[in-house]
């Protein structure tokens, strides 16, 4: 059931119609602020080394939609500014996810494979992977230290 409804949600936000595209090439979102909307990358997303701040209220709602990965530098942060919760920052990933040593992320994960979460990184949020495209991890998370959750 659990599964069934990760990915009903995934399709639910990769549905959505976005209100900023970013062109196709690696996309970098250190050191922005972005507000309340729907984002899509049509490839990669990354977040180098600095901070993404989500500014908006309680009740904003962030979706990126990504065609194929989210990574993170190492000490990255993703900062959420004016009372937007994590609950309601959503990150499709069109494949996997890497979020960098030490860093700092918030939002709802969900990739398409797998996501791996480096030493020392910290996720206020949910890291949920399909694992149906076909990855060698098949929907494993790997956390920091050689850990993993597998379906």
């Amino acid at each position: 059931m659990a599964q069934y409804d990760l990915a009903t949600a995934y399709a639910d936000a990769a549905g959505r119609t976005p209100n900023t595209i970013y062109p196709a090439g690696d996309v970098n979102l250190a050191n922005t602020t972005l507000t309340p909307g729907i984002y899509q990358a049509t490839s990669s997303l990354q977040i180098g080394a600095g901070t993404l701040t989500l500014s908006g209220g309680s009740g904003s709602v962030f979706i990126f939609q990504i065609g194929s990965t989210l990574t993170t530098a190492s000490s990255t942060v993703v900062a959420l500014t004016g009372g937007v919760s994590a609950a309601n920052v959503y990150w499709q990933v069109g494949s996997s996810a890497t979020l960098g040593s030490s860093s700092a992320f918030s939002g709802i994960i969900m990739a398409n494979d797998d996501i791996t979460i480096a030493s020392g990184a910290t996720l206020a949020g949910q890291a949920l992977a399909l694992g149906v495209g076909g990855a060698t991890g098949a929907g494993t998370i790997i956390l920091g230290g050689g850990d993993t959750i597998t379906p």
